[in-house]
Parts: C-alpha cells; sequence; structure tokens
C-alpha cells in the first residue's frame, strides 16, 4: 500500500472543496427565495388580502436581465392575463403588475416576480358588503391557479435552469391579513364562507392573526410542484382557523373536507377590486 503524504492530501482537498460546496449548494435546499418574500400579512391593510409566495426551494442561478424579464412578462400573461400586457415596472431586480392599472388609490391586486424565482401575489378578497367574513372558496381557487400555473414550463423559464432539475422543489407561504382598515378604523374579519359545512365553535373574544412569515410554514417547504393542492391548503387551512379561535378540531376539518373535495376555479379577476366592506 502506498503511503500518501499527509500535506498532499491537504492540497487535494483544498482544490476539491469549492467543487464539494457547489455540488452541496446544488443538491441541497437553503430556502434563500423563500425568505426574501416582501408581503406583510401580519400587519392591517386597508382591504382583506390573501397573500401567495412561491419560490424554488434551492435559490437558483439567474438569467441576463432581458431574458429573465421577458420570461416574466410571458408567465403572467399566459396565467394571469387580467393583468394585462403591460408591467407597471421592469428590471433587473423584480417585474411588477398592478391591477386595475388605471386606479390609483384603493384595495389594488400585485403581482411580482424575482429573478431568484419568486412569485408574489396580493389578491383582494371579495369579501361581501356589509360583512368582515373571508370567502374561503375564493381564497382556495385562487391558491389553486398558483399552483397550476407553478407547475408550468413558463415558471420554470424565469431562471436558470438548475441541476437535478428532477428533484425540483418549492417553498409556498400562504397568509391572510386580520384587520382592514375602513371609515370607522381597523376591522378584524369575524367568520368565513365555506360551501358547506360550517367550521363550528369559535372563541368569543379573540381577533385573527397571520404571522409574518404566513400560516403552516414549516409545513410547506420542500412541495414538489406536482403534488396535490389540498396538501398546501389544508396545513394553511387550518392554522387560519386555530388562529382565528375556531376550537373545535372536528367541525374545522368537517369543513375543510366539504371545501377541498369541491375546489371552485377561478377563471379571471372581477373588473374591479371590491371595497372593503366594514
Amino acid at each position: 500500500m502506498i503511503a500518501i503524504p499527509g500535506p498532499l492530501i491537504s492540497w487535494v482537498l483544498n482544490k476539491l472543496e469549492p467543487v464539494i460546496v457547489r455540488v452541496g449548494q446544488s443538491i441541497k435546499a437553503d430556502h434563500g427565495a423563500i425568505q426574501l418574500s416582501s408581503g406583510r400579512p401580519d400587519q392591517p391593510r386597508e382591504a382583506y388580502t390573501l397573500f401567495i409566495s412561491v419560490a424554488p426551494s434551492r435559490t437558483p442561478r439567474v438569467l441576463e436581465t432581458s431574458l429573465f424579464i421577458d420570461a416574466a412578462c410571458k408567465f403572467v400573461e399566459q396565467n394571469f392575463p387580467e393583468f394585462g400586457d403591460q408591467p407597471d415596472y421592469a428590471g433587473p431586480q423584480l417585474v411588477r403588475y398592478i391591477f386595475p392599472l388605471d386606479k390609483i388609490h384603493g384595495p389594488r391586486h400585485w403581482l411580482t416576480i424575482s429573478p431568484n424565482g419568486l412569485l408574489e401575489l396580493q389578491w383582494v378578497l371579495d369579501v361581501p358588503a356589509n360583512t368582515t367574513d373571508l370567502p374561503l372558496d375564493e381564497l382556495v381557487s385562487v391558491t389553486d391557479r398558483v399552483h397550476r400555473a407553478v407547475e408550468s414550463d413558463l415558471f420554470r423559464g424565469i431562471h436558470r435552469r438548475r441541476r437535478f432539475e428532477r428533484r425540483r422543489r418549492v417553498d409556498w407561504r400562504i397568509g391572510v391579513n386580520g384587520q382592514a382598515s375602513g371609515s370607522s378604523g381597523s376591522m378584524p374579519w369575524q367568520g368565513v364562507i365555506v360551501p358547506g359545512r360550517e367550521p363550528g365553535r369559535r372563541a368569543a373574544n379573540q381577533f385573527p392573526h397571520c404571522p409574518i412569515e404566513g400560516f403552516a410554514t414549516d409545513r410547506l417547504r420542500g412541495i414538489r410542484p406536482q403534488d396535490n393542492v389540498c396538501e398546501i391548503l389544508r396545513p394553511a387551512l387550518q392554522e387560519l382557523m386555530a388562529n382565528a379561535g375556531y376550537y373545535d378540531r372536528s367541525s374545522v376539518n368537517d369543513c375543510l373536507d366539504d371545501l377541498l373535495s369541491n375546489r371552485p376555479t377561478l377563471t379571471k379577476s372581477p373588473k374591479t377590486p371590491p371595497a372593503v366592506a366594514i
């Protein structure tokens, strides 16, 4: 057996270290992109708003600016045509769309795409007039729509193709602000609207709250894009219900069973975002 001098081993390891680091980075999820989400569902808004962020679990290499902007615009035009074919802003850091574009004040939908593959959607929920109840069917349909968009080749085309692409995973972030501001001040939402069984009993003096990182964060990391959207929605909705004071777990699960087994599909946005009804 040939003995290899210690200095030679150290020299070889030093040379291989950068290669080992790069290979590890290409395989291991760092969850870096999702941490750059800028939406704040923990703070009051002028309307009850659904916050959705999706990003690759492993931070990818970015495209050159012109290719990124072109890919992001094509993705939005194909999957969210109601935002129109003209972004509000397009640059090396992000592509941003706002709907409706002709309204300066009041609630608006926002959609931004970043070169690291981060998608951020802020969607004003269509709360019925004179109520403070969240329409959970709309929350489900919008999330389902984002899920289908994330499965597309256009979403993968926002950033450079990564090694081991077949092992691709994405991170999700889902939240809803607990309070909305109106003429009488900030008001928490007071209940939910569901197409099936009601979620049951609720604590008497509970105000809904959403963590800054969204609901059920630890269960929404490293999701395969082709996984059923119910695996994303159920833990998020369970935590939403718990944070809002719904304490009858059995009836909450029955409610979610009905909601998720008959998922509605949102095909288009209303022509104008709803005014907050409080």
